[in-house]
């Protein structure tokens, strides 16, 4: 599972990630480890087209690679959000964390922008991210045993960048 340590920054960001597979033209799976009364570990694959990696945290700038920790950080899943075990049909307190198990030739990035703030009104996020020309898939994203031998010395390039200038969702 992923562990959360403090970020220089003083943000909470993910450092060892090590239980859900995640491929856009690939696949993605979520383990979800019980806790507790259930020790059962239940892994879910889906394929997804796009990584929505969120940014939080205060004003300033971020980096692509924070963005990435952040997303593949493991989530406690507790209370209302706790996790159905096929098992043992308890709803139990568990971990969920995210790996990638195959990478798609071309990797799309979606920043989430908005929020909903205290008063339910969406607005956006102002915070800088800044991304790099290139990136090795080994320094940014988590990788499954498997997925290390094939993809850890790939490398992605930008090749665009699409940037909203509205002020809200609508604009």
């Amino acid at each position: 599972g992923g562990v959360s340590t403090p970020h220089p920054d003083g943000e909470q960001v993910c450092t060892d990630t090590s239980t859900r597979e995640e491929a856009a033209g690939g696949v993605s799976s979520e383990p979800a480890t019980g806790a507790h009364v259930c020790t059962h570990t239940s892994t879910r694959k889906e394929a997804w087209s796009d990584l929505s990696l969120p940014i939080r945290g205060a004003d300033g700038v971020h980096s692509l690679k924070t963005c990435l920790r952040k997303y593949f950080c493991a989530e406690p899943l507790r209370g209302d959000n706790k996790y159905q075990c096929d098992e043992c049909k308890d709803k139990v307190e568990a971990t969920e964390s995210r790996q990638i198990s195959r990478l798609p030739e071309v990797l799309h990035l979606q920043l989430k922008r908005y929020k909903y703030n205290p008063d339910g009104n969406i607005e956006k996020i102002g915070i800088g991210v800044e991304i790099p020309e290139s990136f090795r898939v080994e320094e940014y994203l988590p990788l499954t045993t498997s997925a290390r031998t094939h993809y850890a010395e790939d490398t992605y390039y930008l090749a665009a960048v699409l940037n909203h200038k509205g002020a809200s969702y609508r604009s």
